[in-house]
């Protein structure tokens, strides 16, 4: 791994907690980057 070899992106994202109890959790990132950019849509949590 080398520095001048690393990308880095930068962006936001919401979450909305759908259920608490069952940790049902909806999530949209976009993320921009050299070039455009791209968005991510989940349920579910990443932790």
């Amino acid at each position: 791994m080398s520095l001048p070899g690393l990308k880095y992106t930068y962006g936001f994202g919401l979450r909305f907690a759908a259920n608490r109890v069952e940790r049902i959790n909806f999530r949209f990132d976009y993320g921009f980057r050299k070039g455009g950019g791209d968005y991510y849509f989940t349920v579910a949590e990443a932790f």
